[in-house]
């Protein structure tokens, strides 16, 4: 597979103390997946929105293919179903 090089670059909301914008890159054989996740300002905990995406998606990406194709509209489903029955509870 070929080599992946990538510039990504994410900007600190002025209210908060940390950054809680997220970004995946997964490049193997199977597939590529360049992911990323913007925090949800309105929210009081949304890096823990933002974690728990990613690791569902690191997590469970590979099931998602199906008959070499990769259904990723499924898969954001999932990824948001997740995250709303996570202990993320703050609603926007």
């Amino acid at each position: 597979m070929n080599q992946v090089s990538y510039i990504s670059d994410s900007l600190q909301g002025t209210t908060h103390s940390e950054n809680q914008d997220g970004q995946l890159i997964i490049h193997n054989e199977i597939c590529s997946i360049y992911a990323v996740f913007d925090g949800v300002s309105m929210s009081e905990n949304q890096i823990k929105g933002v974690k728990t995406a990613i690791e569902y998606i690191k997590n469970n990406y590979w099931s998602f293919i199906k008959d070499k194709k990769f259904l990723l509209k499924e898969m954001m489903i999932q990824v948001n179903k997740e995250i709303l029955d996570s202990s993320w509870t703050d609603a926007l």
